[in-house]
């Protein structure tokens, strides 16, 4: 299967959840949850793999490339196993997770492909 191409930005963990499918329109996130991330936490990116049900439901996320911080790694897959798609025949989305204190409001940033 080819994975699904979808980008999102969630600039802050207070900020409400959004999602923008590609032009195709092949899935949306419906849910999201934001990865828990503050000042004293190191930066790091990483890439994630969710397996999704036929119902958008994440059944496992694997870490693909770690952000090379337990920490980080952590909070990016207990917040992602949350998140939920409208059903789609895909079964699994690829996704990087970036933290960093650099960017404009707690530094996360969430692509998904």
């Amino acid at each position: 299967m080819k994975p699904l191409v979808i980008s999102l930005l969630l600039w802050t963990a207070m900020s409400a959840p959004v999602a923008v499918a590609d032009p195709a329109g092949k899935a949306i996130a419906v849910q999201t949850v934001p990865p828990k991330y503050g000042r004293n936490l190191p930066e790091g990116k990483g890439w994630f793999r969710l397996t999704l049900d036929n119902t958008g439901r994440v059944l496992r996320v694997a870490v693909l490339k770690s952000t090379g911080h337990r920490e980080l790694d952590a909070s990016a897959v207990a917040a992602l196993k949350q998140w939920r798609f409208k059903p789609v025949p895909e079964n699994y989305v690829v996704m990087p997770v970036e933290f960093s204190h650099k960017s404009q409001s707690r530094g996360m940033r969430l692509d998904y492909q």
